[in-house]
């Protein structure tokens, strides 16, 4: 039997690791989405500030888009409403008809 709450907690409990797609900058998120590492590549000093802060920016987003990625999963798939065509226009196509 699954344990929703016990899934939750570990989910909340877990880190979440993101890079930026050139390789400067890593991060890691906690179950909440808080920053709680930032590490660069070798020689990110040789990049411009602005560089450097987009490539935090964009490692701590895939941290973010990951733990999300993880929380989507625990979540059911919603139930599908059921048709009820004869509820749709169906007064309209009664009244066009007189």
């Amino acid at each position: 039997m699954a344990d929703p709450m016990g899934d939750l907690a570990r989910l909340r409990a877990a880190t979440y690791a993101g890079r930026d797609p050139r390789g400067l900058a890593a991060a890691t998120v906690d179950g909440d989405g808080l920053v709680v590492e930032v590490t660069f590549a070798d020689g990110i000093g040789r990049h411009q500030p602005a560089a450097v802060g987009e490539a935090v920016r964009l490692a701590v987003s895939d941290a973010r888009q990951r733990m999300a990625a993880a929380y989507r999963a625990l979540a059911p798939e919603p139930a599908e409403e059921p048709s009820a065509p004869h509820l749709l226009g169906g007064a309209t196509q009664e009244r066009e008809a007189r």
